[in-house]
């Protein structure tokens, strides 16, 4: 069996827990509408796994903008692209 490890604690913008029986979570496809699902992962790396998580939509979208960069960072010096054009984020990955 695979073993992941996750945030424990999930809260919402006020700080309060995150659950379905509270009605103030987000349901990954309205998420995936918004970014793309690295972008998703990438946001959560960018915390510690033990410290309570204040997701936010907004927070997500931002860490899109900085997702966005670094792919256009890494694509633009790997060695595939050494004598091409410079390769936008957009072209990578989906909006």
């Amino acid at each position: 069996m695979r073993e992941i490890l996750t945030h424990g604690f999930t809260v919402d913008e006020q700080g309060k827990k995150m659950s379905k029986s509270l009605g103030n979570i987000f349901a990954l496809e309205d998420v995936f509408n918004h970014a793309d699902p690295m972008v998703l992962r990438y946001y959560y790396l960018m915390h510690h796994y033990r410290s309570p998580l204040d997701f936010s939509l907004e927070d997500v979208l931002a860490a899109s903008k900085s997702y966005k960069r670094l792919v256009t960072i890494f694509a633009n010096i790997s060695p595939e692209n050494h004598n091409a054009q410079t390769v936008q984020a957009s072209a990578i990955i989906q909006p």
